[in-house]
C-alpha cells in the first residue's frame, strides 16, 4: 500500500481466488468454518497504515508485503482473446503479519495447503479452480 494524497493505492503482488459464494446468506452460513480455518481471533479489520493481525494481533504494516484476505462481489468477462474481470464491491475479512502467513507467490504451494470443499450446515460450497 502507499498512502499518499487522499486515496491510499494497492499493489497487488499475488493472488489467490480462494472460495467462490453464491450469495450473501451463503458466506454468511460460511463464515463461521473460514474464521475457525484461518484461526482467525478478530475480523474485519480497521483499515489504516498499521493495522492489527487477525490471527495473533501483532502490527501489520501495510506498507510492506502482507496477506490480506477480502471478500469481492466480481463480474467475470471471458473473450477468446482475454479473460478479466470488474469488481463490483470489496471488503476486507482479514489481514496477517508475517509471522502468522508470509506472503507466497508460489501458487502450487498455497493450493497444496488448502482445503478443496468447506461445509456448514450440510451446505458445501466447492473451491474456485
Amino acid at each position: 500500500m502507499t498512502f499518499l494524497g487522499e486515496m491510499p493505492r494497492a499493489a497487488v503482488l499475488g493472488s489467490d481466488d480462494g472460495y467462490a459464494f453464491c450469495s450473501q446468506e451463503c458466506w454468511q452460513k460460511h463464515q463461521p468454518t473460514i474464521i475457525e480455518q484461518l484461526k482467525l481471533t478478530q475480523t474485519y479489520p480497521l483499515f489504516d497504515v498499521v493495522s492489527d493481525c487477525c490471527r495473533c494481533g501483532a502490527p501489520v504494516d501495510r506498507r510492506q508485503a502482507y496477506v490480506i484476505y477480502a471478500l469481492m462481489q466480481i463480474t467475470l468477462e471471458s473473450k477468446p482473446w482475454l479473460k478479466s474481470c470488474s469488481v463490483q464491491s470489496d471488503e476486507e475479512f482479514a489481514v496477517l503479519c508475517r509471522q502468522c502467513d508470509f506472503p507466497n507467490f508460489d501458487q502450487s504451494e498455497a493450493d497444496e495447503n488448502e482445503p478443496e470443499l468447506i461445509s456448514a450446515d450440510g451446505v458445501v460450497c466447492e473451491k474456485t479452480q
